[in-house]
């Protein structure tokens, strides 16, 4: 039923964004606020570029742009061209921006994705993710992997200002894809589309965690 799948797709939406929000509490308290900022770098790259990706598909004008400052990173921009939909799209750009270069290195470092589209299989997933690290503990370019996957996945998560700023927009969203879910206009394989890529996201996201928590634990007692 295509009700299952929008319940199924914010429920994965969700966990994403509550892994991404877990990730950047683990490493800000592992490294003081400068370090923090340093580690995270080449996500703060990705997570703005993707913002700014945002504002030229939704014909925003960019005003400014900041990576590295001591207010943190962030892009101002004007209003979208295309309404409601189009501060949406500039604030929740990351997202699909951190998913797609993850899946590009994880073809350019050989570490193969699991698909978890259902819940069953993420305990699979995980056992596999396991496996992986075991294996290819020695290999320096999978380390490289893992620190351009958690510094992405940290800045996966949109910031409480996008969430203000599309909290509208995402309620119109989820309405309109309610309503079409009781329809035949949108089939299936549309939301098992957003799904996959979702679970992609939550795959890589299980693995930044399982390579965090021992390192924030060993931290904590020293």
């Amino acid at each position: 039923m295509i009700t299952d799948y929008l319940i199924q797709l914010v429920l994965f939406f969700l966990i994403l964004v509550t892994i991404s929000f877990l990730l950047k509490r683990i490493w800000s308290i592992i490294f003081t606020s400068q370090k923090f900022q340093l580690l995270i770098f080449p996500g703060v790259l990705l997570h703005e570029f993707s913002h700014m990706i945002g504002c030229f598909i939704t014909g925003a004008k960019v005003d400014e742009v900041s990576f590295f400052s001591p207010k943190g990173s962030y892009v101002k921009h004007g209003k979208p061209k295309i309404p409601l939909l189009g501060s949406l799209i500039i604030s929740f750009a990351p997202i699909a921006g951190g998913i797609s270069f993850l899946w590009l290195i994880s073809g350019l470092f050989q570490v193969k994705i699991t698909s978890i589209n259902t819940f069953e299989k993420i305990p699979l997933a995980m056992k596999e993710l396991i496996s992986t690290i075991i294996n290819r503990g020695g290999d320096w370019s999978f380390w490289l992997f893992l620190y351009l996957l958690i510094s992405t996945a940290i800045c996966l998560s949109p910031s409480k200002k996008d969430i203000k700023n599309s909290a509208g927009a995402l309620v119109f969203v989820l309405a309109l894809f309610f309503l079409l879910s009781q329809t035949e206009f949108v089939g299936d394989a549309f939301f098992s589309y957003l799904i996959g890529i979702l679970a992609i996201g939550i795959f890589f996201g299980f693995l930044a965690l399982l390579i965090s928590l021992p390192i924030f634990f060993i931290r904590k007692l020293i």
